[in-house]
């Protein structure tokens, strides 16, 4: 089954900055700093908690729908205790167009959300993960990034959070779309799929993402 689901933002455009030493010079941790943000305890019983990236001058890593050449971020929870669930939050990207060809992600600094379900509501979760992404400049390569926290408490409330949460892509209904309609057809080399959308302009440049 094929479906089909719009939500509109409006994305900046932005272009890659070049950089004057060789990618190949550099180690990860002169591209990439990560660390887990504690977050506090939700009233539903579920946990917020963040990963924050600080990359590097000219470099950005990618969005759940990495658009034409990036690569999206992949999290292993397995190494976790009480933990039955993690969702991540995606704030708003920004589409980067480089030599005709769109990629979608995040430049200098991104927090991404992320809500925990615990096995046994109460107890402390200990969260492990292992997030393998891209990061790009001139050139891109790949990150290893392997996070440990220990959430025993009840945290407290954190503004930097709670702004990237506020800052999701608009779902449709808020942006007064009135219909979409999407169509498949088989081709000679595979499948085409046709999206019209009934929506207002938004002002500004627009992208249509197919997360597939």
């Amino acid at each position: 089954m094929i479906s089909c689901t719009a939500f509109a933002a409006t994305l900046a455009l932005s272009g890659l900055i070049a950089a004057p030493a060789p990618a190949e010079a550099l180690s990860q941790d002169d591209i990439i700093a990560a660390r887990l943000l504690p977050g506090w305890q939700a009233a539903d019983g579920t946990r917020i908690v963040a990963l924050h990236l600080d990359l590097a001058e000219g470099w950005k890593t990618y969005w759940r729908a990495p658009g034409d050449t990036g690569i999206p971020p992949l999290f292993d929870w397995s190494g976790s205790t009480n933990l039955a669930g993690a969702h991540v939050l995606w704030p708003r990207p920004e589409v980067f167009t480089v030599n005709g060809m769109q990629s979608i992600g995040y430049k200098h600094e991104v927090i991404l959300p992320i809500v925990l379900t615990a096995q046994t509501p109460g107890a402390p979760i200990a969260l492990r993960t292992g997030i393998d992404l891209g990061v790009c400049r001139d050139i891109c390569v790949p990150a290893r990034l392997d996070l440990a926290i220990d959430l025993s408490d009840a945290g407290t409330h954190d503004r930097t959070i709670a702004a990237a949460i506020g800052n999701q892509p608009m779902p449709g209904t808020a942006a007064g779309l009135a219909a979409i309609r999407c169509t498949v057809a088989p081709i000679a080399d595979g499948l085409r799929l046709t999206a019209v959308i009934d929506i207002p302009a938004t002002g500004g440049t627009e992208t249509t993402v197919f997360e597939l």
